[in-house]
């Protein structure tokens, strides 16, 4: 029985790479090493179709889309911006970021805008490395400038990582690699004015477009699945 148990246990950590006695998120190990193209959960629909730029606007110059991947290239300096326009959504997706890494997820943002002020931005950030003068709300998966990240758990540069934003009117979820980092009600984070000081003037849109915010640096997507629910 003993034999039987170990044998058991050695299986479960080759199968999650955690070590035994562990919990939480190993933010070192990669969460989907061997995932491949799937199709979307109920009721969703490919935001990206993984051959082309067809249903996007934008900077569409700074992109590439290949081998079911959505590269931002050395000279993506605008954003990348859906043709739709989306209200209440979950938006799920894979991404791999490079050491320093920068980029974002604007959401409810009007077409030709600065998503993090006109509508919001998810925050898109490597920040395993040290980064001096990182504020709270710079974090990966902050709403930029509202809400700061509690946590993180993102993968080692080069490794992919997967997140869900959920937007349901002035609530906004988003998880990274299975750990809710952020769970805000936006009116009232920011009632006594947004933690940056600055306006914020979309903030409280109902629908705009998904902006993805290049700053030419090297961050690649994948696996972008949307699913209106309003």
């Amino acid at each position: 029985m003993r034999n039987d148990l170990i044998t058991l246990l050695s299986g479960v950590v080759a199968a999650t790479g955690c070590a035994l006695g562990t919990l939480g998120c190993d933010a070192r190990r990669e969460p989907s090493r061997t995932a491949r193209a799937a199709p979307c959960p109920d009721g969703a629909q490919p935001l990206f179709n993984g051959v082309d730029l067809n249903g996007w606007g934008g900077d569409v110059a700074g992109y590439e889309a290949k081998d079911g991947v959505l590269s931002c290239l050395p000279s993506c300096s605008g954003d990348l911006v859906t043709a739709e326009q989306y209200g209440d959504f979950t938006l799920s997706f894979e991404f791999r970021l490079q050491p320093g890494s920068n980029n974002g997820i604007g959401i409810r943002a009007p077409l030709s805008a600065n998503a993090a002020y006109d509508g919001m931005e998810i925050q898109v950030l490597d920040d395993t490395l040290p980064r001096p003068g990182l504020k709270p709300f710079q974090r990966h998966g902050s709403i930029y400038g509202v809400v700061p990240a509690r946590d993180r758990c993102l993968a080692a540069p080069g490794q992919w990582n997967h997140e869900v934003i959920e937007a349901r009117g002035d609530h906004v979820v988003v998880t990274v690699n299975g750990l809710t980092v952020v769970d805000a009600d936006i009116r009232l984070a920011s009632a006594s004015g947004t933690i940056d000081g600055h306006g914020h003037p979309g903030l409280m849109r109902k629908a705009g477009h998904i902006h993805l915010c290049g700053h030419g640096d090297p961050v690649q997507f994948r696996n972008m699945c949307i699913k209106v629910t309003r």
